[in-house]
Formats: C-alpha cells, structure tokens, sequence
C-alpha cells in the first residue's frame, strides 16, 4: 500500500513508527515544520529512513502528484491549512483520509465542539494510538473504533 502522511515535526516516535511502517508499505510523508521553539535540537531525529519525507515551505510538493499516487492520507491535524488542502484533493480523488492522533483529552463540551465535530465527520475513519485517544475522537467526534 502507499500512504501519504501529514504531521507536524520529526519527533523521535514518529520517525521510528514511520521506518516500521515503511517496511511494508510505501510512505510519503511531509512534516509541517522542522522543529518548535520549545525543543532542543539534539531531540528530533532528523535521520531519513527507508521512505519519502519532505518539510512543506522549503521542499516542493505537489498535492495533486501526492493524491494520485497514493492510496490514502493520514492528517494528523484537522485544523492545519497544508493537510486540510491536501485532505481535500484526495477526497477529490474519492480517496480515503484518515485523521490521526496519539494524544488528546476529553474535556468538558464547549460550544467550539460543534465546529470541532463538523471538521472531524469529513474524515473516513480515525487512527488511534490508546484509550485516551479514543475518548477523546469519541467525545469530539460521536465516533470511535479501535483497528
């Protein structure tokens, strides 16, 4: 299978998930930024494992290649305007989009849940990483599954 991803940083986690993954599958992955002011440098791991990561803003990347080429999408943020671009040409394509998370929490409702809720039902399925992930696409979204 070929699976695009969008994610934020080249955490050290993800990286290893990303080269276990990519033993089997062919991934395109594309980091929103290099890094966060709050980190040190020596923590993310910038090594290039076996598939394609690129950083949008300084590699070229061309949406509509990614969403022809690739099976499906994995956005780990609804909010972000890179991934909900490139979420909205594979649904052009009548290709899956995933959302992803390996964090969050299930707080009290609030009235930007609506709008949180609406933004969350474009999405095929969701990717979850433990319980508190799934009460949290559970409490935000009305739906949760574990694969």
């Amino acid at each position: 299978m070929k699976i695009a991803i969008v994610t934020n940083i080249p955490s050290p986690y993800k990286v290893e998930l990303f080269s276990l993954l990519a033993e089997q599958d062919q991934l395109y992955v594309i980091y929103e930024k290099h890094g966060e002011k709050d980190r040190e440098e020596s923590w993310y791991n910038r090594t290039q494992g076996n598939y394609t990561s690129v950083y949008y803003g300084t590699d070229p990347i061309d949406f509509e290649t990614i969403a022809e080429e690739y099976d499906c999408l994995s956005n780990a943020d609804y909010t972000n305007p890179i991934a909900r671009k490139l979420s909205g040409v594979f649904r052009k394509k009548h290709k899956p989009v995933f959302l992803q998370a390996d964090g969050g929490l299930a707080r009290k409702k609030s009235p930007a849940d609506l709008l949180v809720r609406q933004l969350m039902k474009g999405f095929d399925g969701y990717l979850s990483s433990g319980i508190q992930t799934d009460q949290y696409f559970l409490h935000k979204s009305g739906f949760a599954q574990r694969w």
